[in-house]
């Protein structure tokens, strides 16, 4: 039953990471007044292509399929800002787009994971960068870690 029972979270997870597999996270975008009577999120919308156009520096139309903040932040910062993108395509090229352009700015753009994944990935992100100053191929895939293409859990390190 326990096995069961554990096989079924997993499955539960995958499946909230699939559905979040064409979504970005915006952080430090400052939101626009215009946005609090917004119920169809039309100006967070028009906040976050001017962003992309502006900071990115990506000109082409990207589409989407759905734009929202989330709640309000303990610490006052703006909203979090969640895309749903139409194309797998166009989230690549912003997502890769992000590190370079926003280097030393106030601004983040991250893949978004299910709560529980995002704890794993934050166990394996240590080991992530000690294999990366040893000079290791490493790659960290939703929550597993490959090194030099073998998988790595954190009970063997």
């Amino acid at each position: 039953m326990r096995q069961e029972n554990m096989e079924l979270k997993e499955k539960l997870l995958e499946v909230q990471s699939r559905s979040m597999r064409e979504n970005l996270l915006f952080g430090g975008i400052l939101e626009d007044p215009r946005e609090k009577e917004d119920p169809d999120n039309v100006e967070t919308e028009a906040v976050l292509k001017k962003f992309i156009k502006e900071k990115l520096k990506i000109n082409e139309e990207i589409k989407l399929h759905i734009v929202h903040r989330l709640r309000p932040r303990k610490d006052a910062k703006p909203r979090t800002i969640v895309a749903k993108f139409e194309s797998r395509k166009n989230r690549n090229k912003v997502l890769r787009a992000a590190p370079a352009k926003l280097k030393e700015t106030s601004f983040s753009v991250f893949e978004q994971f299910p709560y529980e994944m995002v704890e794993r990935r934050n166990v394996l992100w240590p080991i992530f960068k000690r294999e990366q100053r040893l000079g290791n191929h490493v790659r960290l895939k939703e929550d597993k870690l490959y090194v030099n293409g073998h998988r790595i859990y954190p009970e063997d390190v």
